[in-house]
């Protein structure tokens, strides 16, 4: 496995969540996204999807030298992971609805997308936090360098 793109998919998704809170905290009480909190949403989104993308492309790597020895380690491990992924992706799906709901808030001028905007931004930093520290976990107690026989 890619060690590298491994570390890589890590951070990006680290930085995509910690920007998620953003629109969720930014939009309170405002009733329309900001230049600021559309842009800080747009990129969430991209970097949320850019992260996504890379772990599925890592993904082959991962099930053939990893998985069968992480769940013969632990199988809590093995069904954090499988956890870890599930949360991520509606974390991704969560973000672009967010991203698009922002753009056409500022668009077509429908402040009653504020709310929806938050909430998506709430639910998606919520699960992300929750799917990375999932996948810190498992990487601690067996790091993806060591797949070998527990």
């Amino acid at each position: 496995m890619n060690l590298l793109l491994a570390n890589i998919h890590g951070h990006i998704l680290l930085l995509a969540v910690a920007l998620c809170f953003h629109p969720w905290v930014a939009l309170r009480k405002a009733t329309r996204p900001a230049f600021g909190t559309r842009l800080t949403a747009y990129l969430a989104a991209s970097l949320m999807f850019a992260g996504n993308a890379l772990g599925w492309y890592i993904y082959p790597d991962y099930r053939i030298e990893v998985k069968r020895h992480l769940y013969l380690y632990s199988e809590a491990a093995g069904l954090g992971f499988e956890v870890k992924e599930h949360f991520a992706f509606f974390a991704v799906v969560l973000s672009i609805a967010g991203a698009y709901a922002a753009f056409v808030s500022a668009n077509q001028r429908h402040p009653s997308l504020t709310a929806i905007v938050r909430l998506s931004f709430a639910a998606a930093a919520i699960l992300g936090t929750i799917a990375i520290g999932l996948g810190i976990w498992v990487a601690s107690l067996r790091g993806f360098a060591y797949p070998a026989a527990p």
